[in-house]
């Protein structure tokens, strides 16, 4: 990750090969981070190199919790 960003519910996980020259992640393992989460039931938004994260208002810790647990796998299985 190069830098987090965001406001209230809406954040952008900006992805990076190297957090030193901020060199964005390529594309081929940007499409594979949508593809483990579609395959853990966690929809990511995603444009260029960044992961929006843009939960529903009424969203509850369990499942914030939830979707951060989500996260977490999907990146690890992508090798990030």
């Amino acid at each position: 990750m190069g830098e987090v960003r965001g406001k209230g519910v809406f954040w952008a996980v900006e992805m990076v090969a190297d957090r030193t020259t901020k060199e964005p992640l390529d594309d081929a393992t940007m499409k594979q981070i949508v593809a483990e989460g579609d395959k853990r039931g966690l929809i990511l938004g995603v444009h260029n190199n960044r992961i929006h994260v843009t939960p529903p208002c009424v969203i509850s810790a369990d499942e914030a919790t939830q979707g951060v647990e989500i996260l977490d796998q999907v990146l690890t299985a992508a090798g990030c």
